[in-house]
């Protein structure tokens, strides 16, 4: 994501006809965040978090906290705390900090259907993620379904993560009955991007056991994830489990398909290639309450 259109965005809204609306809504992009998100970002308790491996591949995770772990101090930064914040120290995300200081950010409040997205370059001290703000814009509410969470990170879990190459059938389960989902994608010049996809259960849909079909449903027209991805193929996907609960992360290699009628309640989509994963455990204590789908997912 980036205040300018780059060359897989522009690609894919001439290929579809829809380069006048990109461009116009393309002028909520900015290189600051706007007054009224920043007590939006000071309220959130959860933040889906892109990052970026020496292979090239785009790692979704997501952090957990306290009310106020996630502040902006002024519009051109963001500051993580990570004291108040649950973390998993063999998350990809912090070797890959260390090595690639370009981060992704959605806050995204689920109960409301509000959420910002913000991409940056990350300094990180033992206890602070420091975000100097390159792109940022809030998005529309489409797709989310409302649920409510209220995580305590004083109660944690130290089973260990399991990892792998090909998709289990709870890994698959999970993702076949799946109505909400992050996508982490990159663009080697404009930085990382964290997006949120969703619809109702069964929009995902597997060709067979390691590649997934994902329509890509009408949005605003910008086409940040899927233009990233004709860019740079490589992607990471977060699911969060909302009944177990855990979290399954993988990462694989896509390919955009324009014009298709595959996908019922999309002209297009996108598919997925597992090349590995890594499940863990989210807090027995915690719960998710679901409160309605979203009135915009196709039937």
């Amino acid at each position: 994501m980036s205040t300018a259109i780059h060359e897989g965005e522009r690609w894919i809204q001439n290929q579809v006809g829809e380069s006048d609306l990109g461009e116009r809504n393309s002028g909520i992009v900015s290189n600051r965040i706007i007054p009224g998100a920043i007590p939006f970002i000071r309220q959130q308790t959860m933040v889906i978090v892109t990052s970026i491996d020496t292979d090239g591949f785009p790692w979704s995770s997501v952090l957990f906290g306290e009310s106020g772990f996630l502040v902006a101090p002024d519009p051109s930064h963001m500051m993580i705390h990570l004291d108040r914040a649950l973390i998993r120290s063999d998350d990809p995300l912090w070797l890959n900090l260390d090595r690639d200081s370009r981060i992704g950010l959605l806050l995204i409040e689920l109960t409301t259907r509000r959420r910002l997205r913000i991409n940056g370059q990350a300094t990180r001290t033992d206890n602070l993620i420091r975000v100097e703000i390159e792109a940022s814009y809030p998005n529309c509410p489409k797709y989310i379904q409302r649920r409510h969470l209220d995580p305590d990170v004083h109660v944690t879990t130290d089973e260990p993560w399991n990892t792998g190459h090909l998709l289990e059938t709870a890994h698959r389960s999970l993702i076949e009955r799946a109505d909400t989902f992050f996508v982490g994608s990159a663009h080697p010049k404009q930085g990382l991007d964290a997006s949120h996809r969703g619809g109702a259960p069964g929009f995902i849909t597997f060709i067979d056991n390691e590649t997934m079909h994902i329509p890509d449903y009408p949005g605003n027209s910008m086409f940040n994830t899927l233009g990233n991805l004709v860019v740079h193929p490589q992607a990471g996907l977060l699911f969060l489990d909302f009944e177990t609960p855990r979290s399954v992360q993988v990462i694989g290699h896509t390919q955009v398909v324009l014009n298709s009628q595959i996908t019922s309640g999309a002209s297009r989509y996108w598919s997925f290639k597992v090349d590995a994963w890594r499940e863990g455990p989210l807090p027995e204590a915690w719960s998710w309450n679901f409160i309605d789908a979203s009135p915009h997912n196709p039937k």
